[in-house]
């Protein structure tokens, strides 16, 4: 049987972010390539995580 090829894409990085300008409470951020529908899947669970903890770490910013 012949080798099977297989296509590995390029790792993910983000080359960029900014604000929405029409849209005040969203980001943008810009990768170098598409990211497939699981790479979305996980990055979605990853900002509302990371949400949460920009949250608490505001909320122990003012007490101190």
């Amino acid at each position: 049987m012949g080798e099977v090829v297989s296509m590995r894409k390029k790792h993910l990085n983000c080359v960029g972010y900014s604000r929405a300008r029409a849209t005040p409470n969203s980001i943008v951020f810009t990768f170098n390539r598409t990211p497939s529908d699981a790479e979305m899947s996980f990055l979605v669970d990853v900002m509302a995580r990371a949400a949460v903890m920009a949250l608490i770490a505001a909320e122990k910013g003012k007490d101190q």
